[in-house]
């Protein structure tokens, strides 16, 4: 028998008083920061503002010089820290893996958009499309102002960014094979290690069909031999000079294992395995083979190309959603449903840019920028 967690034991007064504290500041600083951000937002978009929208939906370059960022840095760090970054040209999987920037987004129509679909909707890559409603940008308009959740899961929100894209290079062929020699290389590579863990996997699978998944692993010795022989070799510098590398967990990954807890068709992340939307329905779609009773062993090798990898899986059971279970997710769905509808009007209402358009508001501050 496993053991008796242990007891709670409840935070004294003088400990949750602390605690308290601790979160009403936290909230201020957000709070503060969030209406620092807007209003270098507006200051940094007002001279796109009255500009129309031409046919094509992006609007034209002001005549009058634009903000820079660094100035607004400088001018705003007076009341909170302010950072200012630059990349170079970067696609959308990069800036989509940027720390913290890469998880903003903004609520349009109820919807989040990330800040790399945003970015990616500039002239020169992007073009208007019939039904689409979200907004197109020239090359230096700022986008919206765009938040990242606290990654604690304590705050929604939790950093805010102004950004704007300063350069475009639509996709074209290099100028030489020089340039991209080395990635293409890589590129094979990985492509040929793909396809040879697709025919072990498949080979695994069929034979784990027969006689079961964990009775094939043990069977497959050759495999884990070349497994570790591989790992052996990866831990090998590239070049003289060069640190040598950690062992990658090859044979390690070939063990069996059950996930905990259990994944449904909708689970995003199974343990062991990493982030996925297709794993779970590949496992799920063995339901029939479960229940005809010629098939030995309900199993599938599906891949994540994404990670470079085939995983072989066997279907032992089925938990049935039960009424009490189900009216219970449909609570919990249409109550997520709903904060969500509110957080989202209450953003889109409360936004800066949007309260200015609804209201007609023009400010009678001389232009901080005219000399």
């Amino acid at each position: 028998a496993s053991a008796a967690p242990p007891p709670q034991v409840p935070m004294t007064f003088e400990e949750a008083e602390d605690q308290v504290r601790e979160d009403f500041r936290m909230i201020k600083a957000i709070d503060e920061a969030q209406r620092l951000v807007n209003e270098l937002h507006e200051a940094v978009y007002g001279p796109w503002r009255p500009l129309d929208r031409g046919e094509e939906g992006f609007r034209a370059v002001p005549a009058e010089p634009l903000v820079s960022f660094e100035s607004l840095r400088d001018e705003f760090s007076e009341r909170y820290p302010v950072l200012h970054q630059t990349t170079d040209l970067v696609d959308y999987d990069l800036l989509q893996g940027k720390p913290l920037f890469g998880d903003a987004f903004v609520t349009v129509n109820r919807r989040p958009v990330s800040v790399a679909d945003l970015a990616f909707r500039v002239k020169g890559l992007a073009e208007r499309a019939e039904g689409d409603v979200l907004p197109l940008f020239n090359v230096m308009e700022p986008g919206p102002v765009v938040v990242a959740p606290d990654v604690t899961g304590q705050h929604q929100v939790y950093q805010a960014f102004v950004f704007r894209v300063t350069e475009v290079k639509p996709s074209a062929p290099p100028d030489s094979i020089d340039e991209v020699r080395v990635q293409v290389e890589e590129d094979w590579r990985d492509w040929q290690a793909f396809e040879m863990a697709r025919e072990h996997a498949e080979k695994l699978a069929a034979r784990a069909r027969e006689i079961g998944l964990e009775a094939a692993l043990a069977e497959a010795t050759e495999l884990r031999e070349t497994l570790s022989a591989g790992a052996t070799a990866a831990t090998q510098p590239a070049a003289e000079g060069t640190p040598p590398q950690r062992k990658p967990r090859y044979a390690e990954d070939l063990e069996i294992f059950t996930p905990n807890p259990i994944g449904r068709r909708d689970s995003m992340v199974v343990p062991r395995v990493g982030r996925t939307s297709t794993l779970p329905s590949a496992v799920l779609e063995l339901t029939a083979d479960l229940q005809d009773e010629s098939v030995a062993h309900a199993v599938t090798a599906a891949p994540l190309a994404n990670q470079l990898k085939w995983v072989v899986a066997e279907l032992d059971e089925l938990k049935p959603l039960y009424a009490g279970e189900f009216e219970q997710q449909v609570q919990m769905s249409a109550s997520q449903l709903r904060r969500g509808t509110i957080q989202a009007f209450q953003s889109y209402w409360i936004a800066p840019q949007n309260v200015v358009e609804r209201t007609g508001f023009e400010s009678a501050l001389p232009d901080p920028n005219a000399l």
